[in-house]
């Protein structure tokens, strides 16, 4: 059985909007991908695999990866300034 973490409201005081949180396993979170809702993993190529934002370790710093493809997809927007700090965009203008 996969385990599943509810989800809990988080308020975005700069947006005065209140979001929510849902940690998914992994093939749970392929259902999403057409849904407005950010998918972010850790597991090795998630970005490539279609998630939206991929976390990964490069000599001891956790760095990640942006599918710019796939938030494009959900109809989300990813801050410039967070593509910026990205190791790699997949898709979108700077990505391949």
């Amino acid at each position: 059985m996969k385990r599943v973490r509810p989800a809990r409201p988080l308020r975005a005081p700069w947006t005065g909007l209140t979001v929510w949180l849902l940690l998914l396993a992994c093939e749970m979170a392929k259902g999403a991908a057409d849904s407005p809702v950010l998918t972010v993993g850790e597991r090795d190529n998630f970005a490539q695999d279609g998630g939206m934002i991929g976390f990964c370790l490069e000599q001891n710093k956790i760095r990640f990866e942006i599918n710019l493809d796939a938030a494009e997809r959900a109809k989300l927007r990813i801050s410039s300034r967070l593509l910026a700090l990205a190791k790699t965009v997949i898709g979108g203008q700077r990505g391949t």
